[in-house]
């Protein structure tokens, strides 16, 4: 049997019509010959308009197109409202920094995310994929992946590898795609489980790029690869978002940090 890819697409379908033929261009016309592909997705859904004031949308609906457009093998819609019934009360309990003033808005945000994550990988990892790409469906691909670069870094690799955007790492890493293998995967695809153990060492300031970055470094990840293909995000409606595509800001800081804190234990 041939080499298997497991394209898994997770937060939410804010604007797939938008940005569908630079998935297909960009992403599954490029995967190798040879290589076995199968697509899952599990996207967060609202019956209800919903507003993002970060995002500047407002009274907005998902699409609902994702499995005429993508035609994935397992597919599943999460209620929205229904994951923030059972986990907004313990985040806010947890006393995190709302370092971005909106009631805790972005740090439910972030759940959701890492629950869709968690929950599409559930899909994908009963077929014991060897390569595994986390993506989102309200992005537009700029760039071909060049797969068979990536496969032959994964391929070396001796442990768990997750390959994440050069650019957009905000002190940490990026979290808008990642390459992985199956071992890396492991860990990437439960991050909404990790993030339970590990947010209280980045409380102060718990964006999504540094609890990727602390899960996949306590977690012993191979985290140094990064992919310079970009992407913009879409917002609901077909509005593209104008990127700034350079690191801004790296992990430095905050590896030091936590070696620190691993001394201190």
């Amino acid at each position: 049997m041939g080499l298997k890819l497991a394209v898994c697409f997770f937060g939410m379908n804010r604007s797939l019509s938008h940005v569908v033929d630079s998935i297909n261009k960009n992403i599954i016309e490029a995967i190798p010959e040879g290589i076995e592909y199968q697509i899952y997705g599990a996207l967060m859904h609202t019956t209800v308009p919903f507003t993002n004031i970060r995002s500047e949308e407002f009274s907005c609906v998902p699409e609902s197109n994702f499995e005429n457009l993508m035609v994935p093998k397992s597919f599943e819609l999460i209620e929205q409202s229904e994951l923030d019934k059972v986990y907004k009360k313990p985040l806010m309990a947890l006393g995190l920094n709302d370092i971005y003033s909106d009631d805790g808005a972005s740090l439910m945000n972030m759940v959701r995310e890492m629950y869709s994550v968690q929950t599409v990988w559930n899909l994908a990892s009963e077929s014991k994929p060897d390569y595994v790409l986390f993506l989102r469906p309200d992005l537009i691909y700029h760039d071909k992946v060049d797969f068979e670069k990536y496969f032959a870094l994964i391929d070396q690799a001796s442990g768990p590898m997750v390959i994440t955007p050069s650019w957009q790492k905000w002190g940490g890493l990026n979290d808008r795609f990642g390459l992985a293998n199956l071992s890396g995967a492991v860990i990437y695809g439960k991050r909404f489980d990790l993030f339970w153990k590990y947010v209280h060492l980045v409380g102060g300031y718990p964006q999504a790029e540094a609890i990727l970055f602390t899960t996949l470094y306590l977690e012993g990840v191979d985290y140094s690869i990064t992919a310079n293909e970009t992407a913009s995000r879409v917002r609901a409606g077909g509005v593209t978002k104008v990127e700034d595509f350079s690191e801004c800001g790296d992990y430095k800081n905050l590896e030091s940090y936590l070696i620190e804190v691993g001394n201190r234990n």
